[in-house]
């Protein structure tokens, strides 16, 4: 990303080997751009209290105010930056402040004191923001480690609707209510079309409660698709591609076999917890987003100015533009390139010029604005240039929005056509399954049958011995009798299960065959679809 020629080039025009530190790149756009004089530094003891007051919440003590301002290092500044970033304060600051921006101040009911211990752990553990907001979308509360992070949806119910506006708010910047029945009025780049295919990701989610258990989990279908209607023009889409709004689209998902949809399948007391999850196809795809790196990069500078560079935090729409575009750029590139840690960020922040500039207004003399007809008349030359180069970009955005629809039309396309393959092998997938059941049960009752014979066979034996022994015994000749005619009856019935045996064996091995037949003719239609990095 260029930030700035005065930072970045030379004036050759040749790129810099190294980026300029954060600090300096904030401030070389910041000074660059700005329109009239700036206010002065503001004094130690503003520094101090600003400091506090932004990275750990509270305001210095009075001896250790004292002693910042006693303090003649040059670096001072800088290291009690350090000193706060790495105190524990720091963490359970930033906790509170995630606690609101994630709950939007929704009660966390019985998770809430876990809840905050999870923040708390996270930021002292600088753990890296789309870890966390990935795992506070893809946690459903079925593994202790990650359970408190549930809290996400639980303490809206898992209400679809509320969570994939939630969703639009917090972690793309975009209110997306309006877009729930129809394009945005007022926003031409607020579709009905983000509305669902966020919504996609998160309508197949519901809370699990199990009797007897009065903890909530979240439950995921492995089916359920989306479809919209606008109230407006009576247009609307079936089968709604899960998408990011604005970003990538969730192309291909798995296709499995009945009986392959689920790790866990739901079941009376039992939830679902499906092969494939769309919730945790979204976790992964967040850090991926450049709408999701711009709005927690414009979050993290709010948390130290009072202020986004795009305000309301919500409100990232091009009417609505960012008050330094290349800043915004800068902090997003910047939070990306750091592993999406935290501190990093801040940090620079607070190190900046632009951090540490005083409350008081600058000097307004006339030789302060002397420059204002200058830049005002070099402004409005370079706007037809930048016009003009919006153009060519617009074009090709527009050209890529129609290929993407095409090849979406395409795959589309080619599921239906792939449909009814599909079906003939969920069809002998289940064939297949029910003669190996009858098989099964064929077996096992030959073997028990056998079992029964081999046991009878010995008893009879044994009683014609008996008998033999004792031949005026009528009553044990009469048992010898009856135990020889029921060994005999059993071993009339062991050639039948054996016929009966084969028969099944015989059709377990036909349906086997027509599943693999069907599975052959699904891949060979499969392998000609286009690759998911086509799309």
């Amino acid at each position: 990303m260029t930030l700035l020629f005065c930072v970045l080039f030379g004036s050759d025009g040749v790129r810099a080997a190294e980026p300029a530190p954060l600090p300096a790149a904030i401030d070389a756009i910041v000074e660059a751009e700005a329109v009239g004089p700036l206010s002065p530094p503001c004094s130690d003891a503003d520094f101090v209290r600003r400091a506090h007051l932004d990275l750990v919440g509270t305001i210095p003590t009075a001896e250790r105010a004292r002693q910042f301002l006693a303090d003649s290092g040059a670096d001072k500044r800088a290291r009690l930056v350090d000193e706060l970033l790495a105190s524990p304060g720091h963490a359970r600051h930033l906790a509170l402040l995630l606690d609101s921006v994630l709950l939007e101040r929704k009660a966390a009911g019985d998770l809430a004191p876990a809840w905050r211990d999870y923040l708390t752990t996270a930021m002292h553990e600088d753990r890296p923001l789309d870890v966390l907001c990935g795992e506070c979308v893809a946690s459903d509360g079925g593994d202790a480690a990650t359970r408190p992070a549930a809290a996400f949806f639980l303490a809206r119910d898992a209400e679809p609707v509320q969570m994939t506006r939630s969703i639009g708010r917090v972690f793309f910047g975009l209110d997306l209510q309006c877009a729930q029945c129809h394009d945005h009025p007022n926003n031409a780049d607020i579709r009905q079309a983000d509305f669902h295919g966020l919504n996609a990701f998160l309508t197949r989610t519901s809370v699990f409660r199990a009797d007897g258990d009065p903890k909530p989990y979240l439950g995921e279908k492995a089916d359920g698709e989306v479809e919209f209607t606008s109230v407006f023009t009576k247009e609307g889409q079936k089968g709604v591609r899960p998408r990011v709004p604005g970003g990538e689209t969730l192309a291909r998902e798995p296709l499995p076999e009945p009986g392959d949809e689920y790790a866990t399948a739901p079941a009376k007391n039992v939830r679902g917890v499906p092969a494939h999850s769309r919730r945790r196809a979204l976790a992964t795809m967040l850090g991926r987003s450049e709408d999701f790196r711009r709005t927690m990069a414009n979050r993290l500078w709010a948390t130290m100015t009072g202020r986004g560079l795009v305000h309301p935090l919500d409100g990232h729409d091009p009417d609505n533009a960012p008050e330094h575009p290349r800043l915004l750029a800068l902090l997003a590139d910047a939070l990306r390139d750091g592993g999406f840690h935290v501190r990093p960020i801040l940090r620079g922040i607070a190190l900046s010029r632009t951090y540490a500039r005083g409350v008081e207004p600058p000097a307004l003399g006339p030789e302060a604005i002397a420059g204002l007809d200058a830049l005002v008349e070099r402004l409005s030359a370079e706007r037809p240039g930048l016009e003009a180069a919006l153009g060519p970009l617009r074009e090709a955005e527009q050209a890529a929005a129609k290929r993407l629809a095409d090849l979406l039309a395409a795959d589309t396309a080619f599921l239906g056509e792939l449909a009814p393959l599909l079906e003939a092998r969920s069809t002998a997938r289940k064939a297949a399954d029910a003669a190996a059941t009858a098989r099964k049960a064929a077996e096992e009752e030959l073997a028990k049958t056998t079992a029964k014979a081999s046991a009878l066979a010995t008893a009879a034996k044994a009683a014609a011995e008996a008998a033999t022994l004792l031949p005026d015994d009528k009553e044990l000749a009469a048992a010898a009798a009856t135990v020889t005619a029921r060994e005999q009856a059993v071993a009339a019935t062991l050639e039948p299960a054996r016929v009966l045996l084969a028969a099944k064996a015989a059709e377990h091995d036909t349906a086997l065959a027509a599943l693999g037949a069907a599975r052959h003719a699904a891949d060979a239609v499969a392998v000609r679809r286009a690759p998911a990095e086509e799309i």
